[in-house]
Parts: C-alpha cells; structure tokens; sequence
C-alpha cells in the first residue's frame, strides 16, 4: 500500500496579504507587503495587538500577536491598518474554492489554510512537488497573493514544512527526512508547556523546492500534536518532569500555609 501524500496550503501574511491588495484596488499606490507595515490595533489609539506582519516589518524584529506599542517602539514608521475581517472571509472562500477545483479532496483547518490530499490528482502531474507548484502559481495568477505548500506523508509534518522558509515555497518533510532536515530538532521547556525550536542552513532550489540543505529557523512552537505528546510524556506520573512539576506543586502549597500562619 503507497503511503499518502498529504499537501498543506498555508497563505502567506494572510491578513496583511489581503489588506494590501484591497488598498491597492482602492488606489493606494503603496503596497504594504513592500514596507514594514502590520494589519492590528486600533489606528487612531495605537492599542492592540500585532495580527499580522509584514516581511519588512519583520526585519525589524515584530512579531505576531505583540501589542502595537511595542512595535511601534521597535519601529516609528510603521504603517498600520484596520483589519476587514468580513473581506478576510470572502477571501479565504474563493481560495477555498480554487483550491476544490485543482482537487476536491481539502480540509480548511482555518480561515487561510487546509489540508489537500494529493492520492487524487496524482496522475495528472509528474510528481507531488510540481502539482505544489502549479497550486503556488495558480493562486498567484488569480489571487495575487502567495501561500507555502508543505508536503509530507503525515499532517503534522506537512504543517511543520508549509513553515518552513517564506514566501511562495514548497518544502517537504517526509518521515524518512525527519534525521537529515530537522538533525538538531530539540525541545526545551517554558512554562508548562514543551515547545518545538530549531534552525538548519540556507538554501532553496530555482523552483522553490527544499533542498536537503535548506535553512528552517524557527523559535516558536511548530506543531500542537507534537507539543501535545511532549506534554503527556512530561506530565505521566512516572517522568522526571513530573516528578519535579508534583514537588514544585507541594512546595508552593507550603509556602502559602506558612504566610496564612503569619
């Protein structure tokens, strides 16, 4: 039996993506996605948070979900904008759309990303990555936005791929790949909650494929399923992480005994 192929489109900057495209139908001759700009917060206050970000922006060391102020600190030219959210939807249903078009066979996980199983459309293309990059162009042409495609034999993996290097890429991450892509994957501890970093060299190929020597840098949590199992291994109750989270436990309840004596 042929192992699955399963594909996961993710939209580039989505909310950022979407909002500069609707200012440049609307006759901004500024396209956000060319300068350090964010989509979040309130324009006129400057409160809220980040939601999204563009790559200049990024530069500058912004980050998802932080509060404009702090990025407006990081960097004083910033340009915000309101996000649309009604048009966020309508956006995400004509790629949808698009996308059960190329291969019916999708699962929208969220509003700018789905699962697409390639075990239909196989024999249209020569292989899985080049069906990925029809699927990046096919977007581009009618969208004018880009997406990443991961490719992999198991959802997890196929997620961890699509974030890999940006924008407008195809990685794999297959289970064979796993020790020669991700060689020094390690887990680390915050909180109560493990969490996935890694990094990698630099390179792609000229069609936006992984090479086996590609740069994935990344320090935030990759992949819920695998921060999910890490957790249950640390916290069963014969693991030294649990061990220590049950004696962290008991000596805080002292602690606060003792100040309720006082």
């Amino acid at each position: 039996m042929r192992e699955p192929v399963i594909f996961h489109i993710d939209v580039n900057s989505a909310f950022l993506s979407w909002t500069a495209l609707a200012r440049l139908e609307q006759g901004d001759p500024v396209d956000l996605r060319t300068i350090p700009s964010i989509v979040g917060g309130d324009t006129s206050t400057r409160h809220g948070v980040v939601l999204a970000k563009s790559i200049p922006a990024k530069a500058f060391g912004i980050t998802t979900g932080e509060p404009v102020v702090n990025a407006l600190r990081k960097c004083p030219h910033l340009v915000m904008a309101s996000p649309d959210h009604n048009m966020y939807r309508l956006k995400s249903q004509m790629l949808m759309e698009h996308l059960a078009g190329i291969c019916p066979d999708i699962e929208q996980v969220s509003i700018d990303e789905c699962y697409m199983d390639y075990t239909p459309i196989a024999a249209n293309y020569a292989s899985p990555e080049e069906a990925a990059a029809f699927i990046r162009h096919s977007v581009f042409e009618k969208f004018k936005f880009t997406v990443n495609v991961g490719i992999s034999d198991r959802k997890v993996l196929a997620k961890m791929a699509s974030d890999f290097e940006k924008p407008d890429k195809t990685h794999t991450l297959y289970q064979r790949e796993i020790a020669q892509k991700m060689w020094h994957l390690r887990t680390f501890q915050c909180g109560d909650s493990p969490q996935i970093r890694y990094s990698h060299d630099r390179g792609s190929g000229k069609d936006g494929s992984c090479d086996p020597g590609s740069t994935f840098k990344k320090s935030r949590s990759l992949s819920v399923a695998v921060c999910q199992r890490h957790r249950r291994f640390h916290s069963s109750p014969g693991s030294f992480q649990g061990k220590r989270d049950r004696q962290l436990h008991h000596f805080k309840q002292r602690c606060h005994h003792q100040r309720g004596s006082l």
